[in-house]
């Protein structure tokens, strides 16, 4: 314990853990893309490989796979894939990692075909290798070609230009569309290399500027020049000279064949009430629920100032004043969307506080009334679903109303009668769950990581614990008495 104390970063060393915008945005945006569950996208596995090559040149994360989608699968250099799960990894850089499921369209429907894990970050200065697929086939359908005029947002500024030709990224994947177009700025900078979706028409009133920012850098031309899977220097390009207009009609067919199968046919997103409907409504519902005393400790983000070590355990921080924030924007795209981030709530409270504590129990109350308000269109009062629920939990079952009414006493010795096998069996079993010394994994060995959580509510969880071991000398009691009334029976 005093060598992982002594192993913890302090100080400036914490701020390397902080999260980073791109997990702190609740607005929509493209740029930087951040997936959410249910997404279709398309993956460019070579900007996923320039951004494999910009971490290790920059020693920025130890990578520990060799074995990258590209090398274990036949793929095409544009895939439409769904975001069939997605979870985060603590830093630093704190890293999303996407499970994708590459989509194919048949007789059936639309169906997965293959999965495959990948983990990244956004890095300054590497363009987002996940498309939205909707923006990616917009683009595609512009059909753009050499001396068109574009514009391009960079840094929340917009910038302008044209397209001087158009040129494969790697000489070995001629039909890409990762960066395959040059282009001139029109501040006669340095030409760069873009690709479609990064380019958006010119409205007839703009105005040229007068500078712009650093868009490529230099890492990305050094590893144009050196990379690997022969990739095509800038001055190779300029021999080989623009592609011509049929070698393009034949590099766009397959693609419109993948843009005709709508993918983007997202219907059920919000379910029959739609998103503005279902959005005013969960939003009253939010209301509602800030106004309960349970829900005041996960109305804010958690105090970093109060609880340093928060984000050495939590990789995705959110609470429920962002999750409004965000719905109110527009950020989600669909109502699983907005359960992921309330589901994560109590996943962040597990993660950080004991399982036993009152703070823990509380998220786990609020998480599931709120999702269960949410998927039921039918819901508009979440406060009479709340004391519903606790009305139901707080009804004593059968056995209890049975002493009551007979006047015996819960905690009184029970018959001995036909179900004696089944009652006591289970009352050793609560014998020895309330008798396991700390909080145990799945093969039963104690879980090192619980000793670096911190408790919240230490107090409600000290009442907890002491609870507990009240009921544990009680089932003790009750298991002991039958025990020897069935050896006196049996002699």
């Amino acid at each position: 314990m005093i060598v992982l104390f002594l192993l913890q970063p302090t100080g400036a060393e914490l701020s390397a853990y902080l999260p980073t915008p791109w997990l702190l945005q609740t607005e929509p945006t493209l740029n930087p893309f951040f997936p959410q569950l249910g997404d279709k996208v398309v993956y460019c596995w070579q900007g996923h490989e320039q951004y494999i090559n910009a971490v290790i040149l920059n020693d920025v994360y130890r990578i520990k796979t060799k074995h990258f989608p590209w090398q274990r699968l036949r793929l095409r250099p544009q895939e439409v894939c769904v975001v069939l799960s997605m979870h985060f990894v603590v830093g630093p850089p704190t890293l999303c990692s996407v499970k994708l499921g590459i989509l194919s369209r048949g007789q059936a429907g639309t169906s997965v075909h293959h999965t495959f894990s990948l983990r990244y970050h956004d890095l300054a200065d590497v363009p987002d290798f996940l498309i939205p697929y909707s923006h990616f086939k917009t683009a595609v359908l512009r059909k753009w070609t050499p001396n068109d005029r574009f514009q391009c947002k960079i840094d929340d500024a917009w910038w302008t230009g044209s397209i001087v030709a158009r040129e494969p990224w790697q000489l070995s994947v001629p039909d890409s569309l990762w960066q395959c177009f040059l282009v001139q700025w029109d501040t006669g900078e340095e030409q760069e290399k873009l690709s479609p979706w990064d380019l958006e028409v010119l409205p007839d009133d703009s105005v040229k500027p007068v500078r712009r920012g650093s868009l490529v850098d230099d890492l990305a031309l050094a590893l144009q020049l050196s990379g690997p899977r022969g990739v095509q220097t800038r001055r190779q390009a300029a021999m080989a000279g623009p592609s011509t207009a049929s070698e393009e009609q034949q590099q766009f067919a397959d693609l419109l064949e993948i843009l005709s199968e709508g993918f983007d046919n997202d219907e059920e997103a919000w379910g029959v009430e739609g998103e503005a409907v279902a959005r005013d409504r969960i939003l009253c519902g939010l209301d509602a629920l800030s106004s309960l005393p349970l829900s005041q400790p996960f109305q804010q983000p958690v105090s970093v100032e109060e609880y340093p070590d928060y984000h050495l355990v939590v990789p995705y921080p959110v609470d429920l004043g962002t999750i409004r924030q965000r719905l109110s924007n527009g950020y989600y795209r669909r109502l699983n969307s907005f359960l992921w981030d309330v589901k994560n709530v109590h996943k962040n409270a597990a993660t950080y506080n004991e399982e036993d504590s009152q703070i823990v129990e509380s998220s786990e109350i609020l998480t599931e009334l709120l999702c269960k308000f949410a998927s039921d269109m039918n819901c508009s009062d979440l406060l009479t679903m709340y004391n519903q629920q606790q009305n139901r939990q707080n009804m004593p079952d059968e056995g209890e109303e049975y002493r009551a009414e007979s006047g015996e006493s819960s905690d009184s010795a029970t018959e001995i009668d036909g179900d004696f096998d089944q009652e006591s069996a289970t009352a050793v079993q609560r014998v020895a769950r309330d008798n396991n010394v700390g909080p145990q994994t799945v093969s039963g060995e104690s879980n090192p990581s619980r000793g670096k959580r911190r408790r919240i509510l230490s107090d409600a969880s000290s009442e907890s614990h002491s609870l507990q071991a009240k009921k544990a000398k009680v089932v003790k009691d009750e298991v002991s008495y039958m025990l020897l009334v069935v050896q006196w029976q049996l002699f």
